[in-house]
C-alpha cells in the first residue's frame, strides 16, 4: 500500500484516542486533511485524526484505527478501489466498529455510480451494514452527517457499554473491607449494580463509587463480595461476564515487522494480564483483494490471519465485537 508521506501523522482534537480516523490512501493526504477540517468544523464529536505513512500500515497506525469507533478511507478517483484501498478497508472493518466509509475525490457529483456499486459488493463481504461512498468535496455535509450517525450508533451499543473494571492496586491492610482500587475500562459503575469479581466469579454489589480526578481512576466499595480485591482481578457486570479460556480461535491483524510464526511463543498482554501464548495453528490468511483464503506459514506486518491460540494459563477476555477495550 502506498501513501503520500513517509512519516506518521496522528493529530487528535481531544485528549486520548481519536474516535474517528481518516486513513489516506494513494495521493490523498490533502483530501484527508480537508475531510478532517470539515468534520471538526461541523462539530463531529470525539476528535478526528488523519493518518498517513509508510505501508504496510505500521503498528502505530493500526493502533489508532483500533482505538477509533469510525474509520473513513480517503482516496482519489484514480485509485478508488485499488488493492491498497481494499487493504485499508479490510483492516478498518476488523479493527473498528462497523464498515469503513469510503470517500473518493472527484471533480463533481458522486465519483462514479460504478464506484459505489463496486464498493457495496466488496463491503458486503466485510460484514453487515450499509456501504457508504461519498464524493469530495461536494458531499462534505453528507459525510459529516454519516460520521455523526455512525458515532451515535457506537455510543448506543449496549454491548459496548458492559461494565469492566480492572483492579490494579493491592489491598491496604488498613483499608476498608470490600474496597477495590483501579480503572474503569468500559461502562458506568452505579451503586446497586450487581457485579462479579473474576476470575472466581464471586458475586457482589456496588455500594458506592468514588471517581478520582485522574479519569478513569475510581475506588469501588463492594457489599457481599470478597473482603479484599487484589491487583489483576476484573470486576464486571453480573449479567455480561467475560469469557475465561486457555484456547481460542481468533482473527489476528499482525503489527510487528518480525513475521508471526506458528509454534513460536509470544507474550500476550490483555489489560494487566500477562500470559505466554502460542499460535497452535495458522489456518489461513485473508487476501484483501477478493477476501479469499490463502494458505500461509507466517503472517507479515499488516496481514490478517485466522488462527488457533493456546495460553499457558486461562485468560479473561471479551469477543472483539462486544468490547474492544
Amino acid at each position: 500500500m502506498s501513501t503520500s508521506s513517509s512519516s506518521i501523522s496522528v493529530q487528535n482534537a481531544l485528549d486520548g484516542p481519536a474516535r474517528l480516523v481518516v486513513v489516506c490512501v494513494g495521493d490523498a493526504l490533502d483530501l484527508a486533511a480537508g475531510v478532517e477540517a470539515a468534520l471538526t468544523s461541523a462539530g463531529v464529536a470525539g476528535g478526528v485524526a488523519s493518518i498517513s505513512g509508510k505501508t504496510p500500515l505500521a503498528a502505530t497506525q493500526l493502533a489508532a484505527i483500533a482505538g477509533a469507533d469510525v474509520v473513513l478511507v480517503a482516496t482519489t478517483a484514480a485509485d478508488h478501489l485499488s488493492d491498497d484501498v481494499k487493504t485499508a478497508c479490510l483492516l478498518a472493518s476488523r479493527l473498528s466498529v462497523g464498515l469503513p466509509i469510503l470517500i473518493v475525490a472527484a471533480a463533481s457529483g458522486m465519483a462514479d455510480a460504478d464506484v459505489a456499486a463496486t464498493y457495496a459488493i466488496y463491503a458486503k463481504g466485510l460484514g453487515s451494514g450499509p456501504a457508504m461512498t461519498f464524493s469530495w468535496p461536494c458531499d462534505a455535509a453528507r459525510v459529516a452527517e454519516a460520521a455523526s450517525r455512525a458515532l451515535a450508533k457506537a455510543d448506543h451499543d449496549p454491548e459496548a457499554a458492559a461494565f469492566r473494571f480492572w483492579v490494579d492496586t493491592e489491598p491496604d491492610a488498613r483499608g476498608v473491607a470490600g474496597t477495590a482500587v483501579g480503572s474503569i475500562v468500559t461502562g458506568h459503575p452505579t451503586p446497586g449494580l450487581d457485579v462479579v469479581v473474576m476470575p472466581a466469579a464471586t458475586p457482589a454489589k456496588i455500594a458506592s463509587v468514588d471517581l478520582q480526578s485522574q479519569s478513569p481512576r475510581a475506588v469501588l466499595r463492594l457489599d457481599g463480595g470478597p473482603t479484599s480485591c487484589a491487583a489483576g482481578q476484573l470486576i464486571t457486570a453480573a449479567d455480561a461476564r467475560p469469557e475465561l479460556a486457555d484456547q481460542i480461535a481468533a482473527e489476528i491483524v499482525w503489527t510487528s515487522e518480525t513475521p508471526l510464526l506458528p509454534g513460536r511463543s509470544y507474550v500476550l498482554r490483555l489489560g494487566p494480564q500477562r500470559v505466554v501464548a502460542q499460535v497452535s495453528t495458522l489456518k489461513h490468511k485473508l487476501d484483501p483483494t477478493d477476501l479469499g483464503q490463502i494458505a500461509a506459514r507466517r503472517l507479515a506486518v499488516g496481514e490478517l490471519g485466522i488462527v488457533n491460540l493456546s495460553f499457558a494459563a486461562p485468560i479473561l477476555f471479551d469477543p472483539y465485537d462486544r468490547c474492544r477495550a
